[in-house]
This record gives C-alpha cells, structure tokens and sequence, in this order.
C-alpha cells in the first residue's frame, strides 16, 4: 500500500525499470529507498506498525544501514542517528552473490572465472587420464559458476574465458605441456552421440537457468536515481 501511494519509492532495478522496494531472503529482509530522512521516518513508521501487528519487533543489533557513494555526508549522520543503527561500510555480497553491480559486469563476477583458475591450477602436476580429467571438468569445474547463473546472466567475456580455461586443461596437463587442441570446444560440447563429450556451453546453460526459474535476467540493483540506504 505505501508503494501504491507512492510514500516509499524504492530503487529501480534498471533504468526506467521495475522499482525495487524489499527483498526477502530466508529470515533476513533488505529494504530499499531514497536517503532521505522523510522517507526513512516512513519507512521506520512501517516496521512499527508491523511489529505491533505481528509481534516480531526489529532488533536493532543485527540491522544495519548502507548509503550509496553520492550520499552527501550530512545526510548520513543523520539518518543513522535517527535509526540507531551502525552503517555497513561494504555490502557487496549477500549469500555468495553480488548485491549491487557497478558498471563494469566483468569485474562484478571475475571472481567465478578466478575460483575456476584456481581449482585447476591446483590439478596440473596430478597425472590425470582423459576420462579423469573429463569427470572433474564436469562434476567440479562446471558445477562453479552454476550458482550465480541461477540468478544472474554473467557476462559473454567471463563464459569464454572459463570454457578457455577448461579447453587448456582438457589438452594438457601440465604448464609447459603444448597443448595443440585438436578439436574446438564447440564440438566437445556435442553429445557424444554426435561425436563430442557433451561438455557445456555456459551461455545457452546460463539462459535455460534463468528462464526455467521463470527470472529476469536480473543485473543486480544498480544506483541510477542517487542515494539509496
């Protein structure tokens, strides 16, 4: 009702987008909107009135605050004297995935291609056979970035560089190993029925997540109207 009367605005979540007022994770509640003391008193209105309906008041020490960067400083302190809450210098991420993206979307989820780059760099000096190195490719590596394709669309640049990633440990062991790929990953994609390995292709798999789930391809909350808390 206070979003249909329009006393509390919310955040968009792209430009000209759907307006984001809440977001409910498991026990935990985000609430977004303006930084401004006006709308906070709203808002602050509205969680007493639910506690007195529900019984389940706010516990102020586990509640923080977030202010967007172009938060004039006077702004902050004062809203954060009124709630009585301690500011959260960094919220990047809520359970394992990104809260907010900034401009750059690779940068965002560079960190799934790294954790890729990692586990199999920790495999080079094992003496691995094909149908070994097959096993692990599909049952550890491709199982890495299923997480965040579940909710987000990760960028083209990160999918190509993980399949790279995996084309390079598919033909050679080791670093100094010359690993001549004889065949394109594309085609190891195939099934094997069609002569390849049935190895994934990250993009069409990130897509058919996110439309099995009935999801937008959902970029995160970007701060495009100013100040959010």
């Amino acid at each position: 009702m206070a979003e249909r009367s329009k006393r509390i605005r919310g955040v968009a979540v792209a430009r000209g987008g759907t307006r984001v007022s809440h977001r409910l994770f498991v026990d935990d509640c985000v609430i977004f909107g303006r930084a401004l003391m006006a709308e906070w008193q709203r808002i602050h209105r509205l969680l007493e009135m639910y506690g007195k309906a529900s019984g389940q008041m706010l516990n102020l020490q586990k509640s923080t605050i977030f202010f967007s960067s172009n938060t004039p400083t006077a702004v902050r302190r004062q809203i954060q004297r009124e709630a009585g809450v301690p500011v959260c210098g960094n919220y990047e991420k809520y359970l394992g995935l990104p809260a907010m993206i900034g401009r750059s979307r690779y940068n965002t989820f560079r960190e799934v291609k790294e954790r890729v780059c990692a586990r199999l760099n920790n495999w080079k000096n094992l003496f691995l056979s094909q149908a070994g190195k097959e096993i692990l490719l599909k049952a550890v590596i491709q199982a890495i970035p299923t997480y965040s394709m579940s909710v987000f669309m990760l960028p083209r640049r990160i999918c190509k560089e993980i399949s790279s990633l995996m084309a390079r440990f598919w033909w050679g062991h080791k670093e100094k190993d010359n690993k001549i790929q004889w065949r394109s990953w594309d085609k190891l994609g195939d099934s094997k029925r069609d002569g390849g390995l049935g190895f994934r292709d990250l993009e069409c798999f990130n897509q058919a997540m996110l439309e099995n789930a009935h999801l937008p391809f959902f970029d995160g909350c970007r701060d495009y109207e100013g100040e959010i808390f």
